[in-house]
């Protein structure tokens, strides 16, 4: 979550808000000439990542989901 930039590597809306999910999904599939700059952005501020600490980030998550608090 906190390596998405809203408009610049996708689209940020409100949790459990599933017009506004919707609403930019579809702009997004129409913006079919902003995919190939969102994708380099994307990918460049992934890169530096470690597998391992997404992993570890990623389980810490689903367990907050799992035991109903917050993530």
């Amino acid at each position: 979550r906190e390596h998405l930039r809203d408009g610049l590597h996708g689209r940020v809306v409100p949790r459990g808000d599933e017009a506004a999910y919707l609403n930019a999904a579809e702009a997004l599939a129409a913006d079919v000439a902003r995919w190939p700059t969102m994708g380099r952005a994307a990918r460049a501020a992934v890169l530096p990542l470690e597998p391992a600490q997404v992993a570890r980030n990623l389980a810490g998550v689903l367990s907050g989901l799992a035991t109903g608090r917050a993530a």
